[in-house]
């Protein structure tokens, strides 16, 4: 299979898939979605893969989350954009759930929002210690439909509501004590553990280990239903609000965020969820309707607006 932004190469029982944009420190976009599901989906029905290791190009991200230029061309100004990025994040995790085989993350400097959930949609994690994980997405206006079901399962009600509400990076170790990684290795010594498990797992039965992950699944299975009505819910109501547009804007524009101004103007009472006021006026003139409560003149054809 001939990928472009991932990679696949399988040898000796052992599939290693590879996000392959270490020019954009491996971030996420909906094409890296739709080739990994792809590649899952094939290795799923392949005898000869016994286990899978997910990693990510070069030794600077394992995956810094979401391509925020793409999201913003895509998903913050077309509500499809929006449910085709979701819904493509959804199959793609739903395959790797559903692969029969273990999958190892071997995960190493930042991994950030979307790599966080790719990381806790493997069975197992090894990471380096040069490892920094932020989980969450409010920083940008965006909401990790996918980690705000797995993460009280991992790590506990309270750290995951600190880890996604705070947008705090924490270090391996940590990540290590509140059970989001396995295992905490050097960095150069990080192969040498990634094949040592490859090997533990493949000397094991594979229908043992299949029926096994599949039993292991069951609490992220119960809430993949809740996942793919985030799905909506994200490309409806968060992709296009003007939270998210102002986020990943100053986000691009290297600047702080407005989004004490966007306080400020709830606070006067005057809705923050539109970009221009809510469509409350007319035009006297032209007859326009439902145009935005903050227009001084009408867009239509410049008329003065009481």
């Amino acid at each position: 299979m001939e990928f472009k932004y991932i990679t696949l190469e399988k040898k000796d029982y052992i599939a290693r898939v590879t996000l392959n944009r270490p020019e954009a420190r491996n971030a996420l976009s909906v094409e890296v979605f739709t080739e990994l599901t792809e590649a899952f989906h094939d290795i799923a029905y392949d005898p000869s893969v016994g286990v899978v290791v997910l990693t990510g190009a070069g030794d600077k991200a394992f995956a810094a989350g979401a391509d925020i230029k793409s999201v913003k061309e895509n998903a913050c100004t077309n509500t499809l954009g929006g449910l085709y990025l979701c819904g493509e994040f959804a199959r793609m995790g739903q395959e790797m759930r559903t692969c029969g085989k273990p999958i190892i993350a071997r995960v190493f400097g930042d991994v950030i929002g979307g790599g966080v959930e790719l990381m806790m949609d493997c069975d197992l994690v090894i990471a380096a210690d040069n490892t920094r994980l932020m989980g969450g997405e409010a920083f940008i206006g965006a909401v990790p439909v996918g980690a705000t079901q797995l993460s009280t399962i991992v790590m506990g009600d309270k750290r995951a509501r600190w880890f996604l509400m705070t947008d705090d990076r924490i270090d391996a170790q940590t990540a290590y004590e509140w059970g989001l990684v396995n295992k905490v290795v050097p960095f150069d010594k990080l192969d040498g553990e990634v094949d040592k498990l490859c090997q533990t797992l493949l000397h094991k039965f594979p229908w043992a280990l299949r029926f096994t992950k599949t039993q292991l699944n069951f609490w992220a299975d119960l809430s993949s239903a809740v996942l793919f009505q985030g799905r909506d819910f994200w490309g409806m109501h968060v992709g296009t609000t003007p939270e998210m547009m102002e986020g990943i804007s100053a986000f691009l524009e290297k600047r702080p965020t407005g989004v004490m101004d966007m306080r400020a103007k709830a606070a006067s009472g005057k809705p923050a969820e539109y970009h221009w006021g809510a469509p409350l006026k007319d035009c006297p003139k032209c007859g326009a309707k439902n145009l935005p409560d903050d227009f001084e003149f009408c867009g239509k054809c410049g008329t003065k607006l009481g």
